[in-house]
């Protein structure tokens, strides 16, 4: 689970770059995004292996990124 957040997450965040998301989108939501990414990147790398699932599903609730 933790090899498919950090794949996605690094995934998403180099899309941003990619011609077909820049043209539409502004530089505010990728700058928005990105930063939602980073504190998911930040988390991973504060995590041991060994935490339990609740407690990774729970960090990373919908509200907590768009809130």
């Amino acid at each position: 689970m933790k090899n498919d957040l950090e794949s996605f997450s690094y995934d998403a965040r180099n899309k941003l770059y990619e011609e077909e998301y820049e043209e539409c989108s502004t530089d505010e939501e990728r700058d928005e995004i990105r930063e939602k990414l980073q504190v998911i990147m930040d988390w991973y790398e504060d995590q041991g292996f060994d935490t339990k699932y609740e407690v990774r599903t729970a960090a990373f609730s919908l509200d907590r990124l768009t809130g």
